[in-house]
């Protein structure tokens, strides 16, 4: 159907990439591939061990490889002064010429260390760290070794080389690698530096004043008892006018007095009540004028401070976790963890490093696995260039490599994963129900000293309590609200505190768990396919 293209196209227009003859021609390898590609890393290992012979030797042994037959039969990319070698007969001069002189390079350019019989890595695929696995899901993978010179793994690439699949979960696999493997540690400076924070968080939080003033007892528990519009309202005590200004409280004999109409606008004067009775109370402003009251001042001004201390907390727990999130990003965007990532995308090793493993934190410091790769071999499809490159930690070649890659990384918001019974709450999560818990304990105070105080002015109204009863018991009421407050605050600080050994703890068990902990994930845009030769 490829006459009715040009009219799909038209009707419904796709992405279409070009790809130039010369990028065709110079294809790279890549891993796992079955195709010429593959066949060469056998076409190499035949050619190195065969290295030493006199060429006439050295042709009759190589045109009845059954490996150099199999790649002959399907080449197309080997070439040899122009020609390809595939349009030739296996025992044509220029193919034996062709891998007589590649057999020289390999062994002229080797590194000193590659001295014995090299065989094929094998193709199946060997077992990934118990890290890899839980990051990216697979529990066998690729080799990075394509081939072995004794125990020393090779990679085999092209041209150009494409180091890593670019998928999500294994870079992120490959990042926290390099994190871990990077040459400054970060971690314990962050670490002091978020606890600081919560240790100055949890300290000022300890020093809220929740008592009132010291006269605040007897003018909230006077205020608490005085009459109010709503009392006023409910037996029929207003003026005429449907105003309302007297300060007595609410007794039995009140009620009576307050409701003669002839009773005028008096208003009582407690300065001259006997002390033993009724506590005298004068409150007055800065100007020494008479103050209004009201039935819950003190109450919601300590509630106000209460939530407004619990707030500030919160938020400076979550300027430290933002501090912390900006902080992480400068250590992973470090030359040191660029060059780790480098490393890790062209060696393998802790992808299939078989130490032991922690919390889905790299393994630690040990023999690499079958798969990792300690030497990359790039050859051209002319066959006429062919680069060793050591892969050391920190080395030259990595150094390049890294470059190349232009990794970056940031930080991404993430879901909580919750694992075990004693996973408990991320960070965010336990701020969000620290704030709810003192805000709804505030509130559940608040409400139950109202719920009292209208009690004890019923009981008051209803001749159940005399005067002195009812001042005693408001200011009772009083008290329990405050304590009350006093130990929900207890809690709350306690329950900061407890968040802290949290952090401790998540810091402790590695990068892996101080992402989860505070929600973040880390994502990597990098370039993938580098030049080699």
């Amino acid at each position: 159907m490829s006459y009715l293209q040009p009219f799909v196209r038209q009707v419904k227009p796709r992405t279409e990439s070009y790809t130039p003859p010369v990028d065709k021609v110079q294809s790279f390898l890549t891993e796992g591939s079955t195709t010429e590609a593959t066949l060469m890393e056998n076409v190499i290992v035949a050619c190195w061990n065969n290295r030493k012979l006199k060429k006439a030797t050295f042709a009759k042994k190589i045109v009845n490889d059954t490996d150099v037959k199999n790649w002959h039969k399907i080449s197309k990319l080997a070439t040899y002064n122009g020609v390809k070698l595939g349009t030739k007969l296996i025992n044509d001069p220029q193919v034996v010429q062709a891998l007589y002189e590649f057999s020289s390079l390999l062994a002229n350019s080797a590194p000193p260390g590659a001295t014995g019989t090299m065989s094929g890595a094998g193709r199946s695929d060997p077992s990934t760290s118990a890290f890899w696995k839980e990051h990216t899901g697979k529990g066998s993978d690729t080799s990075k070794a394509d081939i072995m010179i004794g125990k020393s793994g090779i990679s085999v690439k092209g041209i150009s080389a494409v180091l890593m699949s670019g998928v999500a979960a294994e870079t992120k696999a490959t990042a926290l690698a390099a994190f871990a493997r990077a040459p400054k540690k970060p971690l314990p400076e962050l670490q002091q530096k978020i606890i600081t924070a919560i240790d100055d968080m949890v300290g000022s939080s300890d020093r809220i004043d929740i008592e009132a003033p010291q006269e605040a007892e007897e003018k909230n528990t006077r205020s608490m008892g005085q009459l109010t519009a709503d009392d006023a309202l409910k037996y029929g005590l207003q003026k005429k006018d449907g105003g309302f200004n007297d300060d007595r409280w609410l007794t039995s004999g009140n009620i009576i007095i307050m409701q003669n109409p002839d009773r005028g606008e008096k208003v009582t004067d407690w300065t001259k009540v006997n002390y033993d009775v009724i506590p005298a109370i004068k409150v007055k402003d800065a100007d020494g004028k008479s103050v209004e009251l009201t039935d819950d001042a003190e109450k919601k001004a300590i509630m106000a401070r209460v939530n407004a201390a619990a707030g500030n907390a919160i938020e400076t727990a979550k300027k430290a976790k933002a501090d912390l999130e900006r902080d992480l990003s400068l250590a992973f965007n470090t030359t040191g963890v660029k060059e780790a990532f480098a490393w890790e995308a062209m060696s393998g090793w802790d992808k299939f490093n078989s130490g032991p493993t922690k919390e889905g934190n790299p393994p630690v410091q040990g023999q690499g696995g079958t798969g990792f790769a300690s030497q990359m071999l790039a050859f051209d499809w002319g066959l006429g260039r062919i680069a060793w490159y050591e892969i050391k930690e920190g080395g030259p070649n990595v150094k390049t490599t890294a470059t190349q890659m232009k990794t970056k990384f940031d930080l991404k918001s993430s879901s909580y994963k919750a694992s075990g019974d004693k996973a408990g709450y991320s960070f965010s999560q336990t701020l969000r129900f620290g704030i709810k818990y003192i805000k709804d304990k505030t509130d559940e105070a608040g409400l139950t000293m109202e719920e009292r105080t209208h009690e004890a002015k019923q009981m008051l109204s209803e001749g159940l309590l005399n005067e002195w009863s009812f001042w005693e018991k408001l200011k009772k009421i009083w008290k329990t609200f405050v304590s009350a407050l006093k130990v929900y605050w207890e809690k709350f600080v306690n329950f900061l505190k407890e968040m802290k050994d949290k952090i401790v703890e998540v810091f402790d068990s590695g990068l892996n768990s101080i992402l989860n902990y505070f929600e973040l994930d880390v994502t990597v845009k990098v370039n993938t396919k580098v030049k080699l030769l």
